[in-house]
């Protein structure tokens, strides 16, 4: 069974969207997982956040907490550990903690689509793994994932499409499926 590791950047299309409930529904019907370290990037404020970073941070946390999300962890001596390190460290560093956590998650575990918007942590997961690039996703063929899933309702998507589909080059198809959803 294919399950589905979520970036932060997806986690943030649908807050910003006001869909995070449809998101947390979604993850009933369809196996969705977030690694420990984009956990707490979306629900641990820094210290000296602003009161708005702090109510997303306390959104994001209810959020994740109403779904079934699963909660992916590693640790040190695991080859997962040593690749996040890897990306985190030096020159290479291209990505914030959540995004190399997921990468080298995805790396190490066979049933797992990472699915992320940014563009970089796209490249670096395809980099890594190497053989299996069918293994990533993008926002806009996940949000269509759910749809066609029947986990993410219409009136959702169209709310959520201007974010899923702003981070980069948008499918070829998404205008058309998008006019040819179900009112």
């Amino acid at each position: 069974m294919v399950r589905y590791l979520l970036d932060s950047v997806v986690i943030s299309d649908f807050q910003k969207a006001g869909a995070l409930a449809a998101l947390a529904a979604a993850s009933r019907n369809v196996p969705l997982l977030v690694v420990e370290h984009v956990h707490a990037e979306m629900t641990i404020a820094p210290l000296n956040a602003s009161p708005s970073k702090v109510g997303r941070a306390r959104e994001a946390q209810r959020g994740l907490e109403s779904g079934s999300f699963e909660i992916l962890q590693f640790f040190p001596g695991t080859p997962e550990h040593a690749l996040f390190m890897q990306l985190t460290r030096g020159v290479a560093r291209k990505h914030g903690n959540g995004e190399a956590a997921s990468i080298a998650v995805a790396v190490a575990r066979q049933d797992l689509v990472f699915v992320t918007g940014d563009v970089n942590a796209t490249l670096s997961a395809l980099n890594e793994l190497s053989g299996s690039g069918e293994r990533v996703m993008r926002v806009p063929v996940f949000v269509r994932l759910l749809s066609e899933r029947r986990a993410l309702s219409p009136r959702d998507v169209r709310v959520v499409a201007p974010l899923a589909a702003d981070h980069g080059v948008e499918p070829s198809w998404w205008a058309d499926w998008l006019s040819n959803l179900p009112l």
